[in-house]
């Protein structure tokens, strides 16, 4: 192959590269935020496996937590912006903590469910005062409104039980 002829097909190669990549830009923007959210979230939080009552421990010094928790935020932001992750909040008052073990108990066996229902899930914040946000794929957006009914469900049920003598 003459020299000529390498250079025609290095151009004819970039280009068909940039055609793929430009035609595919929305999904290699996807890629480029999910590994971003999660790097961020792994730099703070690691292994989410629980070490006790549902709390997990990373060692975080000298890291810049506000920049780390900004960066996964923006890319978690910019993932429901593109549709791929849909925003889902719901409160359950049961749940605010009180600092009883009791309550540590109750919020400890809720995460339990979560992971026993949504394994790989870790993009999820139950508050102190039991309201609960999570960013989840769209295509399970059905089965965590069918979880969270449940639980507020559950919630219910409990909540009536207490009431009768």
């Amino acid at each position: 192959m003459s020299r000529r002829n390498t250079i025609l097909a290095a151009i004819v190669a970039v280009l068909i590269i940039g055609l793929i990549a430009f035609a595919n830009r929305k999904a290699i923007q996807i890629l480029y935020h999910q590994w971003h959210m999660n790097s961020a979230y792994n730099t703070l939080f690691g292994n989410p496996q629980p070490a006790a009552n549902g709390l997990a421990s990373n060692d975080v010094t000298g890291v810049d937590v506000d920049s780390v928790m900004n960066a996964y935020e923006t890319h978690r932001n910019i993932l429901v912006e593109f549709n791929v992750l849909h925003h889902t909040k719901a409160s359950f008052p049961n749940l605010a903590s009180d600092g009883s073990k009791q309550q540590s108990d109750l919020r400890s066996e809720f995460v339990q469910r979560i992971w026993q229902n949504f394994p790989d899930h870790k993009h999820y914040y139950l508050a102190g005062d039991g309201s609960f946000e999570t960013w989840i794929p769209i295509d399970a957006k059905n089965d965590w409104d069918t979880f969270i009914d449940s639980e507020l469900a559950n919630f219910s049920i409990d909540t009536n039980d207490e009431r009768q003598p």
